[in-house]
């Protein structure tokens, strides 16, 4: 039955898509991130449900006129120069076999991204993809912080298996990205109820955040909530109300939780943590040897540890577990140049979407940029601690940063156009 009402919305959002391809676009991401195939139990789990739905969306992109010019901007050259360096680096991978999994995947996540910037053009499409992006992760955010409470906090919260996200540590930290997101759709509802609603789903996923038992998820929560706190002009309510609410939490926390985050006092004694070191001496020092290329998508494998002079301690293989190592070890210095390019250029860039859309007296994109920077942090801070240098979700959030441009600059153009008719 889960099957059958499943395929039905799947169906009816890819009928829908031939009526405006929106539709099936916002149908591609609610699949794609939140993978709902994977929580059924018969048929559906194994059809290729999403290469279906990327299809048709590809098809109505090309037939119809509701679309806009691919924008072309510092971050969209960017991400697609990003895309041709991984193509190069497969060429020449150690790991041939893994590598063109991970380039074949990440490829058709370039794929999503192209189809988001260019039928993404107006503000309700951009409000209507935070929210398909939002639900998606943010069920399992509600879902994961209710089954924390109801198991006060004794179970790790983990991810759909087969997922990006299966993980507890990713799952973590795609939650922790969609906290913005959910902040920002609160700001643009109008009733009293749904407002409530947001906020209660966006207080039970910081729960979800926190009981995945992530440390890399803990310390970023804690930075962004520094943060935010430190931006905000009602500090002082701030700091009260975060000292209220932790006295009142704290004590419901089990000491398993407490003990999971006191290893980060004793890096050096704590197996993973010195393992993660010993993969980002072999990254660093592969990265050397080959700069351009590095070696390639998944190089970090225990074979390689062990037939090359890269890592200090070749019998204790590990994975890269950083965004920044993963990406040295495996595009070069080249690749990680390109790849802190986008995100530090997409933060950048939206801290000046803030105040255009300020300066232009579009409250809704101003909120959404600063969320955006927020989401941008969180992969940036997290991610330190988690390979996760291929997952389409903060490269979704740059293509976010990109509509958002391109919308500002046509609704300045369409305000500045009566004002040039007029002087003539």
């Amino acid at each position: 039955m889960r099957d059958l009402i499943l395929l039905g919305f799947i169906v009816v959002g890819a009928a829908m898509a031939f009526r405006r391809p929106i539709y099936g676009v916002l149908t591609w991401a609610c699949l794609n991130f939140m993978s709902p195939h994977r929580l059924s139990w018969g048929f559906l789990s194994s059809l290729p449900v999403v290469v279906g739905v990327s299809a048709i969306s590809l098809l109505t992109m090309f037939i119809s006129k509701d679309k806009s010019k691919f924008y072309w901007n510092n971050l969209s050259i960017l991400m697609l120069l990003f895309t041709l360096h991984f193509s190069i680096t497969t060429i020449f991978a150690w790991n041939p076999d893994g590598a063109f999994a991970e380039w074949d995947r990440f490829v058709k996540s370039m794929v999503f991204i192209v189809v988001v910037i260019i039928l993404v053009n107006t503000r309700e499409k951009i409000v209507m993809m935070v929210a398909a992006i939002a639900i998606s992760f943010g069920f399992y955010g509600v879902k994961g912080g209710i089954f924390a409470v109801l198991t006060a906090g004794n179970h790790r919260v983990w991810g759909p298996v087969g997922t990006f996200i299966e993980d507890n540590n990713h799952l973590g930290l795609a939650l922790l990205m969609t906290v913005p997101l959910m902040v920002f759709l609160r700001s643009t509802l109008t009733v009293t109820w749904q407002r409530h609603a947001v906020l209660g789903a966006t207080a039970i996923t910081v729960v979800a955040v926190l009981m995945t038992y992530s440390r890399g998820a803990m310390l970023a929560t804690v930075a962004m909530g520094f943060i935010a706190l430190m931006r905000s002009k009602q500090r002082i309510k701030g700091i009260v109300a975060i000292a209220i609410i932790g006295s009142l939490a704290l004590p419901l926390v089990p000491q398993q939780w407490f003990d999971r985050m006191n290893t980060l006092k004793a890096a050096d004694e704590d197996e993973s943590a010195m393992g993660r070191v010993n993969s980002w001496y072999y990254a660093f020092h592969l990265a050397n040897d080959y700069p351009l290329t590095g070696g390639g998508a998944r190089v970090f494998t225990p074979y390689l540890f062990a037939t090359t002079s890269y890592a200090p301690e070749p019998d204790r293989y590990h994975d890269a577990h950083s965004i920044y190592f993963e990406i040295l070890g495996e595009q070069g210095w080249v690749g990680l140049a390109i790849f802190l390019s986008i995100f530090i250029g997409g933060g950048l860039k939206a801290q000046k979407l803030r105040k255009l859309a300020l300066k232009q007296g579009n409250k809704d994109m101003s909120v959404l940029s600063d969320c955006l920077w927020y989401s941008l942090f969180a992969y940036g801070t997290a991610g330190t601690f988690l390979g996760l240098g291929y997952f389409d979700y903060p490269y979704t959030i740059i293509a976010l940063l990109i509509v958002v441009e391109r919308h500002l600059k046509e609704e300045q153009a369409a305000k500045e156009k009566p004002k040039l008719k007029s002087m003539m």
